[in-house]
């Protein structure tokens, strides 16, 4: 289409340099552009929707049900399922611990954090805009110099569509036993039937456990206002409260859950340790420059003034 279009303009460029108001046949140039092929951009459009949201999970989905069907040919689905549930929490614990490190990490530059608020408000009332730049480059700077990035956040949460897909397809395995035959046989200990509910609730009580437990251990939740600090208390609850409903949801279903929730637990511990995070990725205690150090450096200088001074007192 482009090169008809280029080679009417050579013609109507030839001609007019002649005769402007000559016997020129313009309809029937212009009659040589067609348009484009309706099949052509009907084509196109099949090719771009194979990008779509909707294409995208409908895809994933039935590789997943695919994947574990190919697993439990070998392995049986209680073993299919227990392995694709930790396969993807493992597939994304390297962004679930670098969004632990980015968190920690403004936890530490938190007063400048603090100080730039108090800064932004005064700017904004003195409606110096230049000033509000200069702050945000410098802030910036600051993320910038300590490793801190935005992304990372961004990253972690990526698995939620991926652990939701992989529930919604799981279900639908689940629900139609007489398609997927191994799935009311091939469960572990007490819940061979993967497609009924747990008769001993056991499954549902570990995964209230375990995300109980993850809720407390979390640092941050000693932390912050009082009132933060009292929502936390009560939140660790909030998992028991899921298991008069969960009990009644197929055994599959919580096993997949139990086996997320301990995985998670594990990761938490992992990225708050203080190996992982002194020996193995060099997170230092107190980033370079900031306020928390100099208050810990002046503090120490402080302790051993006063060790010094009882020593002379002793001494005399």
């Amino acid at each position: 289409m482009f090169s008809q279009s280029l080679r009417l303009g050579r013609q109507l460029f030839r001609y007019s340099k002649y005769d402007v108001f000559g016997d020129v046949d313009v309809a029937n140039m212009l009659s040589a552009v067609q348009p484009p092929s309706p099949i052509l951009a009907t084509d196109m459009i099949s090719k771009l929707s194979y990008f779509s949201p909707r294409q995208l999970y409908l895809d994933f989905d039935i590789y997943l049900r695919d994947f574990m069907v190919d697993l439990a040919a070998d392995y049986g689905y209680g073993a299919a399922i227990l392995g694709i549930s930790i396969g993807l929490k493992v597939i994304f614990t390297p962004f679930l611990l670098s969004a632990q490190i980015q968190g920690l990490k403004m936890k530490l530059i938190e007063p400048e954090m603090k100080n730039m608020q108090t800064m932004r408000t005064r700017l904004q009332q003195l409606q110096d805009m230049q000033g509000l730049k200069q702050l945000q480059k410098h802030f910036m700077i600051l993320r910038k110099q300590h490793g801190i990035s935005n992304l990372m956040p961004f990253f972690g949460m990526l698995q939620i569509p991926v652990l939701i897909t992989w529930f919604i397809s799981l279900r639908y395995t689940l629900s139609l036993p007489e398609k997927y035959e191994g799935v009311k046989s091939q469960g572990f200990l007490w819940f061979q039937d993967l497609s009924e509910y747990d008769p001993y609730m056991i499954l549902p009580v570990i995964s209230a456990l375990s995300t109980s437990l993850n809720i407390s251990l979390n640092p941050n939740a000693k932390q912050g206002p009082t009132f933060m600090k009292q929502f936390q208390t009560y939140l660790k609850f909030v998992p028991f409260l899921s298991i008069p409903i969960v009990i009644f949801f197929p055994a599959g279903l919580n096993l997949y859950w139990a086996s997320s929730s301990i995985c998670q637990l594990i990761i938490s511990q992992i990225g708050r340790s203080d190996f992982f995070l002194r020996k193995m990725m060099k997170v230092p205690q107190y980033l370079p420059g900031t306020v928390l150090e100099r208050m810990h450096t002046q503090k120490q200088q402080n302790v051993i003034k006063a060790t010094i001074e009882d020593e002379k007192i002793k001494v005399n």
